[in-house]
Parts: structure tokens; sequence; C-alpha cells
């Protein structure tokens, strides 16, 4: 009896870290979210100014520490560019977010029927009062 009680929870801790590193990886996952979204809304802001500045004006670019000069047209395709990527990203990343909670969501319903396992193992009268 000690031995299987002894691999039962074995098999719970190997299932409680399995767990545990879903939740992390989702975790991640939302801040890369987070980041992705924030990126998109400056590109937005920066992709608004230039649609209101005229042709004519002096736009520049900073590529290291240098500030270099850039057509208006050049700058606005640049940023419809990176609004493009931003885009792409977020839904690639939209759609692992969505497969790693189901995963999450098995591993909790795993975890839930190990424990009323453990309850029924353990007899009558052990569990929430």
């Amino acid at each position: 009896m000690a031995a299987k009680s002894e691999e039962f929870q074995k098999k719970f801790q190997t299932e409680a870290e399995k767990y545990a590193g879903l939740n992390k990886k989702l975790n991640k996952l939302v801040t890369q979210s987070q980041t992705l979204e924030t990126q998109l809304n400056e590109n937005q802001m920066v992709k608004d100014e230039l649609d209101i500045t005229r042709d004519d004006a002096r736009v520049f670019k900073l590529v290291g520490p240098v500030m270099v000069p850039q057509t208006v047209d050049d700058a606005k395709t640049n940023v419809n560019r990176r609004i493009d990527f931003i885009k792409a990203e977020l839904k690639r990343n939209s759609d692992v977010v969505e497969s790693v909670t189901k995963d999450v969501t098995a591993q909790r319903d795993i975890l839930s029927a190990l424990e009323m396992q453990a309850r029924q193992m353990a007899g009558p009268g052990v569990g929430p009062s």
C-alpha cells in the first residue's frame, strides 16, 4: 500500500509540475501579447501623425546614434510594414495562447481527477469540510 501511495504521489507531483510549466508558458505569452499591443499602438500613433504630415515635410529616422533624413512616403511605408508585421505576430501569439490555454485546462482537469482519486484512496471523512 505504501508503494502504491508513493507511486501516486510521484505521479501527482509530475502532473503538478507540468501544470506549473504550462502556466508559466501562458504567462510569458500573455506578456508578449501585451508588449506587441503596446508596439502596435505606438506605431499606429506614428502612422496617424505621418498621415497628417505634409509630403514636403522633413522626417528623420533614428539609425543607431544618427538621425537620417527620410521622405514622408518612405516613413509611411516603413511604419505600415511594421504595423503589418506586429499584427501578424499578434495573430500568431494569440493562436499559441489559445492552444496553451486548452493545455492548461486539460492539465487542471487531470490534477482535479488525481485529487479526487487521492481523497477516495484516503477513505471516508477525509477532504474539504
